[in-house]
């Protein structure tokens, strides 16, 4: 019964939060999918994540087993680099590079001279698909590939020498200014680029100095 009752009220926690967030995003961009998508991509983690500490939990979660838990850490990191970045990105002016960016991406094309394409074929599907009006808003996925990038640099730290040095590394990445803006925020090639340099990275290495015999 008490399993029952704590995942009715994550869920309708969980519920709460996705009408609020679909609510604000609608509001902003005008856009049903974006919002639909955004909200109910929050409530799903959020359910999944209380539900796995308070309802299916196979060992009791305090807050002091979560601050001995060091591994746990970096979801905490990355989310608090999450909301930094949302929270200054749109008072960031669009640049040259961007610019150029997003009118390249107009058209759908297999190269873009002197450019990788990725990036443009994420600004095109975006600028098509998705009706966004702001182009500030089409930086978020370039968010989200530097808060990739940094988990995978923790977990190659923690890969070769301890969880703490994985951290750090999530860490300097973060602060670094050039990736802070290049890497992870601006409309640049240099986003996707460094997050998949990082992970082949991370999988290269555990298949050649950790593998299973």
């Amino acid at each position: 019964v008490k399993g029952l009752i704590t995942f009715y009220l994550i869920c309708s926690l969980g519920a709460l939060a996705n009408f609020a967030l679909a609510h604000f995003l609608y509001s902003q961009l005008s856009n049903w999918l974006i919002a639909s998508l955004g909200g109910a991509f929050f409530s799903a983690i959020w359910n999944f994540t209380l539900s796995s500490m308070f309802t299916w939990k196979k060992d009791k979660f305090t807050m002091k087993s979560f601050i001995y838990d060091r591994e746990k850490w970096i979801f905490f990191i990355l989310f608090l680099f999450l909301l930094i970045k949302i929270s200054i990105f749109q008072f960031i002016p669009l640049l040259n590079d961007e610019a150029y960016a997003l009118t390249i991406a107009r058209e759908l094309s297999l190269s873009y001279f002197d450019h990788p394409p990725l990036t443009m074929w994420i600004l095109h599907f975006l600028s098509e698909y998705t009706s966004l009006q702001n182009p500030m808003f089409l930086r978020f996925p370039f968010i989200c590939f530097g808060l990739l990038t940094s988990y995978f640099l923790f977990l190659i730290g923690k890969l070769f020498y301890s969880t703490n040095v994985g951290i750090i590394s999530a860490i300097l990445y973060f602060v670094s200014p050039f990736f802070f803006f290049s890497g992870g925020l601006l409309i640049v090639p240099d986003g996707p680029l460094n997050f998949f340099v990082v992970s082949s990275l991370y999988f290269v290495s555990k298949i050649i100095f950790f593998k299973k015999n």
